[in-house]
């Protein structure tokens, strides 16, 4: 017998006695006192039932159900600023217009604040430092005094030489 069992045991006692009591005293009452006796005793053992069955059941953790329920992790989403620089590299692979207007400027503005705060270079004051630095494949998408194509729908840069120029400008 645990001890929860046995302080419900000792309640039944004590409301027993009470009720003994209780029925003696006021006779005239006996029915009521045995239906408050029967309900209280009722109570306690429902309590027990209760008890038992909660100590019963595993201890696992959540249930599955709470666990299909919690909300699940969902992976970071990327920043939109990476996801746009990835659309503007897979374009400049296609046309010399996307290489020259939309992938230009943001290599250059890249470029720029690397060698002015990694090697206080400024790629328009000194252009053969920075060409120094950044190299042949990179200067080439930078350089300030790089034409237009004349052929906006000419061919883009290789997937390879854009690897080339951003591993460059990662390395500064």
């Amino acid at each position: 017998m645990t001890s929860r069992q046995r302080r419900a045991l000792t309640w039944t006692i004590g409301a027993s006695i009470a009720a003994t009591i209780a029925a003696v005293v006021r006779a005239d009452d006996r029915a009521l006192v045995f239906d408050v006796y029967l309900l209280f005793v009722g109570g306690l053992v429902l309590l027990v039932l209760v008890q038992a069955t909660a100590t019963a059941l595993p201890r696992s953790g959540r249930s599955r159900l709470e666990r299909a329920l919690r909300p699940q992790s969902r992976p970071a989403a990327r920043p939109e600023d990476l996801a746009s620089l990835e659309r503007r590299l897979t374009f400049a692979t296609e046309t010399a217009f996307e290489v020259h207007y939309r992938l230009r400027p943001v290599l250059r503005q890249i470029a720029q604040y690397r060698l002015s705060s990694h090697r206080g270079i400024e790629l328009d004051d000194d252009p053969e430092e920075a060409r120094e630095v950044l190299g042949p494949s990179a200067w080439e998408l930078v350089r300030p005094d790089r034409e237009p194509p004349a052929d906006r729908l000419g061919p883009g840069h290789p997937l390879p030489d854009l690897r080339a120029a951003v591993d460059a400008l990662e390395r500064i």
